[in-house]
């Protein structure tokens, strides 16, 4: 099956509204302007009692400026314009601190394998992935700004300025913001705020620092926001904070409650709130029933704003739900039976839905084919899964999501291997390490089945070593690499 051709994909009929089904919640219930002087003045400074003090030198004045750090006294009678304007550099750093934007918040890369390279080239592929024509890039926008700031982590200040730029145009007021208009409308105040903190910091660290004082008189401070552009300082930090590995989502958890605290009625921070809950079950407490307050946060945002991110991830939490109790009451599923076959249906309901809006999204479709993939018949559709991953890969033909699901159906519903290790090893080769376990256990599965014999409990034990090597060091490229030798063990003979 060749599923890197383009398609046009039509969906098989349209859904009815974001609805809540009956009966699910008792189920899941069991279970600052800164004034400073620029050119019409120099600054001084005078040390009083260990407290630094900045005062205005009108330039008409005469004379210069002495620093006596010991007597706080000050005196007219000899230059000392070095000292004064390190001093003033000084004092504009201690100023930028005080802004909000990945560069104050202290983000930290996850695991040693992490690097300003890795994460750019990740968020670059997630930017292909979500692009939607006619409405405000919001997504793109923050993830912009993580790029934005790991240039500059890495020293190119060029690639830095102009990922800067580029968020900056997605605030045009004059351009159209689609769903996102209330939303932009709202928060535009907070969003100014975090593109010129990050402008300030790059002009300072680029040593125009009349230019990034400029800047800093334009910046709104928190404390004088309303509730809905605070709340948005901590969404945003939120979002960039989620893109920083599991650490960083459970900040990011703290982040939103902030948010929601603030603006209960914006329908982005229920929605996050609800993915990072998510994000965080499926790492360490994988087999559980997705809980209440996460499934609730999704209907939130799906009832507040019919956006087709937060249907499509609601819907995925549904399909989570509705498996999670099965497993758990396989042995007495009578009394629950309606109650997943309702939670099933919600499902692929919700998924239609998602289509329907946004069709032409590779993040849709991809979700959309895992999904219609991973139901349980009578709600699985392989046809539409296939048809979804077509187009995801028409549209992002390097995502590794796409191609992990492309490898998924070629191997478990076309029984071609061959595709199916293509697609695992591009899915892998993007980050995608679960992937590189799925083409292991291929090339394992052939090596016993072609030449009859079978692995020796030697690597066995080193297979296993490698499954939880994986575990522990987060799937990440050493891992791997190490796991990858390990399956190439000697094998015995019967």
């Amino acid at each position: 099956m060749d599923l890197s051709d383009s398609c046009a994909l039509s969906n098989e009929r349209s859904s009815p509204p974001v609805v809540q089904a009956d009966g699910v919640d008792k189920v899941t219930a069991t279970l600052e302007n800164i004034t400073l002087a620029d050119t019409k003045s120099k600054n001084y400074v005078t040390v009083v009692q260990n407290t630094v003090q900045y005062h205005s030198i009108e330039s008409t004045c005469s004379g210069t400026v002495q620093i006596n750090s010991h007597s706080g006294e000050t005196s007219e009678t000899e230059t000392q314009e070095p000292v004064a304007a390190i001093d003033d550099e000084n004092f504009l750093r201690e100023q930028l601190k005080s802004l909000e934007c990945p560069f104050t918040w202290n983000l930290q890369n996850e695991g040693r394998h992490e690097t300003s390279d890795s994460i750019i080239t990740r968020l670059s592929e997630k930017i292909e992935e979500i692009v939607e024509e006619g409405a405000f890039q919001w997504r793109t926008f923050t993830l912009l700004l993580i790029i934005c700031y790991e240039n500059f982590r890495k020293g190119d200040i060029t690639e830095a300025w102009d990922k800067q730029r580029e968020c900056e145009k997605y605030l045009n007021p004059s351009d159209s913001k689609g769903i996102y208009e209330s939303f932009f409308l709202a928060t535009k105040d907070a969003l100014f705020h975090v593109i010129y903190a990050c402008k300030c910091h790059l002009f300072f660290e680029s040593g125009v620092l009349n230019e990034a004082r400029q800047t800093l008189h334009s910046v709104c401070k928190f404390e004088e926001m309303d509730n809905s552009c605070k709340a948005a300082i901590w969404g945003v930090r939120a979002v960039v904070s989620m893109e920083y590995g599991y650490q960083g989502t459970k900040a990011a958890v703290e982040y939103i409650e902030k948010a929601l605290e603030l603006d209960p009625e914006q329908g982005e921070w229920h929605f996050l709130y609800g993915k990072c809950l998510g994000r965080i079950r499926r790492i360490y407490n994988f087999n559980e029933i997705p809980p209440q307050k996460e499934l609730k946060a999704l209907e939130n945002a799906a009832q507040m704003t019919k956006n087709a991110s937060y249907i499509i991830f609601l819907a995925q939490a549904y399909r989570e739900a509705s498996f999670r109790v099965f497993s758990i009451h396989r042995n007495d599923l009578a009394p629950l039976k309606g109650e997943i076959d309702k939670m099933c249906e919600r499902s692929a309901e919700l998924y239609r839905l998602a289509l329907d809006l946004r069709g032409e999204c590779a993040h849709i479709n991809i979700r959309c084919a895992q999904g219609f993939c991973k139901l349980p018949y009578p709600h699985k559709n392989i046809a539409l899964a296939k048809k979804c991953c077509k187009k995801a890969l028409y549209l992002a033909p390097n995502n590794a999501m796409a191609n992990h699901v492309a490898g998924s159906i070629c191997e478990k519903y076309e029984s071609d291997l061959q595709s199916a290790k293509k697609y695992y090893q591009m899915a892998g080769d993007q980050g995608a390490y679960g992937a590189f376990m799925d083409l292991y256990r291929l090339k394992y599965n052939e090596v016993t089945k072609v030449s009859h014999t079978f692995i020796s409990p030697h690597a066995r034990t080193n297979y296993t070593i490698f499954i939880c090597m994986t575990e522990q060091d987060g799937l990440n490229n050493h891992s791997v690499y190490h796991g990858a030798q390990y399956l190439q063990m000697p094998i015995s003979n019967c």
